[in-house]
């Protein structure tokens, strides 16, 4: 596994997402976003695996602080 890849933390942070662990699934979008490509960034606005981070105060900080 490549722990710093960016496409490997964002695939993990939708599995915590799913099982529930927010602050983790967070914490790996927080490493990845701001390195990500386009794509990526994409994707967090749309991918229901990252449901139920869209309440989130962190999740919409990290969103807010990484566009552009």
């Amino acid at each position: 596994m490549e722990p710093d890849d960016v496409r490997t933390q964002y695939n993990a942070a939708c599995v915590y997402a799913q099982l529930g662990d927010l602050d983790i699934a967070i914490d790996l979008l927080g490493k990845a976003l701001p390195i990500a490509h386009t794509e990526i960034r994409n994707w967090v606005q749309h991918d229901t695996d990252l449901d139920s981070l869209r309440s989130h105060p962190r999740f919409i900080a990290l969103l807010e602080s990484t566009a552009g």
